[in-house]
């Protein structure tokens, strides 16, 4: 069928059993600045009223937002029709939240503990004793921190499809265990003293675990969490301002912490190696790496520390508490580990960026006079 031109710019119809189709053509902006050409039915003449004005009229909507494509609007309307259990929404929301930062683990959350249970229910039919059966069932043995993160995602998906007029929500409030988070790693001077001796063997003799050295070291220095040196880039580091910007980091928001001038030298001496990464500390191929568990636990062996203490998270333990050890006030220690949880108020105590760089060169001076500390032990 041959397309005719109508007088409304992007308006054309073709004729078929006696009925004009009406079409429009326009181009769409995306959320990246780019445009999509799009052409789509507008209706036809007689069973949709159909004709080029108002054809044209819904190509303006279109153009500028006012009013959904038709693919669009066919997505939305199988969403309405669809049966929103808890594996369908657990599929929007990966595809809503693409990339987000705990995938890998709320994805063996969910296929281990969730999925059994309540992957064929919806939010709604969940009762509590569900939740109790979870708990003696699928999350018997399991560590209280286990259990409230696999019911946090539970909740996070039901007020997910709640929140986007998908499905109704739980009837009930689900009861979260009690956590004991007071647990704090520390390390004694003849621990960290021996920490430091196997980090420098491993940098100076250039081993397979002088990167998980040299991300230890670096834990040290700044408080650093490990996901936060995985993602670091060069370009994060400004050499001029002596500061460092952790992208996207735990709080919700970029964070800058000063860059001590032991960080600098340590930085420097990355650099150095001449890799073509733009990550600071590169996995496979000069891409972001995604795991050091090996390295860092060699050195923790090697080292002789408790089982239980974890390499980098713990060692931005230490740091903590060698500034507060050194009457470094624990609002300056909280604006450095960029915690959290710091109050609203806090946007409004702003820090000379002096007391901060004082006390993160404090740290690096710690540990430099940790690591050349010689501890004589007398006979009695």
């Amino acid at each position: 069928m041959k397309r005719q031109k109508t007088k409304y710019p992007g308006v054309y119809y073709r004729d078929h059993d006696g009925e004009r189709t009406f079409y429009i053509f326009y181009r769409l902006r995306q959320g990246d600045g780019t445009f999509k050409q799009v052409e789509e039915v507008a209706g036809r003449q007689h069973r949709d009223a159909m004709t080029p004005a108002r054809a044209s009229h819904i190509r303006t909507k279109r153009m500028h937002g006012e009013q959904l494509p038709n693919q669009e609007r066919r997505a939305k309307a199988a969403r309405k029709k669809k049966t929103w259990t808890i594996s369908a929404l657990w599929e929007e929301y990966l595809e809503f939240n693409p990339g987000h930062k705990n995938h890998a683990s709320d994805s063996t959350l969910f296929n281990r503990y969730l999925a059994p249970r309540f992957a064929d229910k919806q939010p709604a039919d969940i009762l509590v004793l569900d939740i109790d059966r979870l708990k003696r069932r699928e999350l018997k043995d399991k560590s209280p921190q286990t259990q409230a993160h696999a019911l946090e995602l539970l909740r996070r998906l039901c007020n997910f499809g709640l929140k986007r007029g998908l499905c109704r929500g739980l009837t009930f409030t689900v009861q979260m265990p009690r956590l004991d988070n007071v647990k704090t790693e520390d390390l004694n001077p003849v621990q960290l003293r021996r920490l430091l001796e196997v980090i420098d063997h491993h940098v100076k003799y250039n081993s397979p675990q002088r990167q998980g050295a040299t991300m230890m070291q670096l834990a040290l220095y700044t408080g650093m969490r490990r996901g936060e040196m995985f993602k670091l880039t060069w370009d994060d580091i400004d050499w001029h301002r002596k500061n460092i910007t952790l992208k996207d980091a735990k709080s919700g928001r970029d964070e800058i912490i000063p860059m001590s001038s032991y960080a600098e030298r340590l930085l420097n001496e990355i650099q150095a190696a001449k890799s073509d990464s733009l990550y600071v500390f590169p996995g496979r191929g000069g891409g972001q790496l995604v795991d050091i568990k090996q390295q860092v636990n060699q050195i923790k062996a090697e080292a002789g520390l408790p089982a239980d203490f974890r390499p980098l998270h713990g060692l931005r333990h230490v740091f903590a508490s060698l500034l507060v050890s050194h009457d470094v006030s624990l609002d300056v220690v909280s604006r450095l580990l960029t915690h959290k949880g710091r109050s609203v108020t806090h946007r409004y105590a702003h820090f000379e960026d002096g007391i901060l760089r004082r006390a993160a060169e404090l740290a690096g001076r710690l540990v430099e006079e940790a690591a050349a500390e010689n501890v004589i032990h007398l006979k009695a």
